[in-house]
């Protein structure tokens, strides 16, 4: 509608997780890419070097070993549970070491292993971390188009910094997504025992419930694990999930809701579905979100 009071503008941003921008991300955006820095190094052009990744990744596949990786993970993941000093001993524990040993030496033989380490000293590739990957100047990219494209409603895919969105003046003075403006916004925990994390399948939908925030992160997701290693925690660390914003002037949430989804192992995650209304008109509108 033409309408300045009923046309309502939707921005929808999948914003790339900054946990996971450091996990085999690439770009061509610096061509030509070098092996190295060193005089004489070998230099391809964007389409053959992208062209050397896709036949990597379909060898790898066809070799299983991108499955070997996923593997790798979960049992990584396992060992790191155990205590390497109480559980020396243990028998599990030796396993468990010696399983990990064997994957790891499986993957270390992967083409995309291979190419990884061959680029490792690329000074393209380096600048996609420093100029585009870094989460600084992305976050203030991310708000500055925001701000200045104004749109009335925002739905996010792969948040990992929800609470520095909501504890920045500039932008929450205009957005929020949370729902009882009395509660502030916590990130969920893990703790010890496992059984009382927040996002574990049986205590998700509960952590979820009490925040009060149209958000809906993953569980143990990888985003997070690549986060706490590189940070080594954190005041925001969050798993990344999906999100809806609205503006302050514009919008009152009326109600808010969750669809879990079927809990993959240990692994969950949800859809966020809230009713806004529409200040100037009175009218109701239903935003939903995903995210696979």
């Amino acid at each position: 509608t033409k309408d300045k009071k009923t046309k309502i503008r939707l921005m929808q941003w999948n914003i790339l997780a900054d946990g996971l921008g450091e996990d085999g991300f690439l770009t061509t955006e610096f061509s030509p890419i070098h092996e190295s820095s060193a005089a004489g190094a070998e230099r391809y052009q964007s389409t053959e070097f992208m062209n050397m990744v896709r036949k990597a990744k379909e060898e790898d596949v066809a070799s299983g070993k991108i499955k070997t990786m996923k593997y790798l993970k979960v049992e990584q993941k396992r060992l790191s549970k155990m205590n390497p000093v109480s559980d020396k001993d243990n028998q599990e524990y030796v396993k468990q070491t010696e399983k990990v040993a064997v994957l790891t030496a499986s993957v270390n033989e992967s083409l995309l292993v291979k190419l990884k380490q061959k680029f490792e000293n690329s000074p393209e590739l380096k600048r996609v971390d420093t100029d585009i990957l870094d989460w600084k100047l992305r976050y203030n990219r991310i708000k500055e188009i925001i701000l200045r494209a104004d749109p009335d409603i925002i739905t996010f895919q792969e948040m990992d910094h929800l609470k520095q969105f909501l504890e920045d003046g500039s932008f929450s003075s205009r957005y929020t997504c949370v729902v009882e403006e009395q509660k502030k916004y916590i990130t969920p925990t893990y703790s010890d025992p496992a059984r009382e994390d927040d996002l574990r399948p049986e205590n998700y939908m509960n952590h979820l419930l009490q925040s009060r925030a149209a958000f809906a992160p993953k569980s143990y997701s990888s985003a997070y694990t690549f986060r706490n290693e590189r940070d080594k925690g954190g005041v925001d660390l969050d798993d990344d999930g999906v999100a809806v914003f609205w503006k302050r002037d514009k919008f009152k949430p009326v109600e808010l809701g969750y669809l879990q989804n079927p809990p993959e192992s240990i692994k969950t995650s949800a859809t966020v579905a809230i009713t806004l209304q529409h200040v100037p008109t009175n009218e109701r509108i239903h935003v939903v979100t995903t995210h696979g």
